[in-house]
């Protein structure tokens, strides 16, 4: 199980150390234990460590009303679909976010994003993986 330190009123902290503890993934949980957001996820293998943490703390399932992502790389979002599968909370991320995290390629593809050398070909065979549209705004 991992720490729970308040920050200020309202707000904790969940430092999972990395790299040996020579630095760490922050997760925030802001708000009541009755109604709290979480922002970031940690990585996937995490999330049992994590879920045990928020319960641990006082926090239920159904009291977490949603995991906001700040962006898309993998110790931000990776537990993110285990905790909302256990809590029932939304994933709440930047549309192209979404794009990346979504990426069939596991190559950032988003919006914002120009692929030097991707051909037409290349375009059609990325949206044949991704099975269905990328949520873009």
């Amino acid at each position: 199980m991992y720490d729970f330190m308040p920050v200020a009123d309202g707000v904790h902290i969940i430092p999972i150390p990395v790299d040996g503890g020579s630095s760490s993934i922050n997760i925030y949980v802001l708000g009541s234990r009755e109604s709290a957001i979480l922002v970031d996820a940690g990585l996937d293998p995490m999330a049992v460590e994590v879920i045990a943490t928020l319960e641990q703390n006082g926090l239920k399932p159904g009291h977490l009303r949603a995991i906001i992502i700040t962006h898309a790389h993998q110790d931000h979002y990776g537990a993110a679909g285990a905790i909302a599968a256990w809590s029932g909370a939304e994933i709440w991320a930047h549309p192209s976010a979404v794009s990346q995290m979504e990426d069939a390629w596991d190559h950032y593809v988003a919006w914002t994003l120009v692929s030097p050398g991707a051909s037409s070909k290349d375009w059609e065979t990325f949206r044949a993986q991704q099975g269905r549209p990328l949520r873009i705004a």
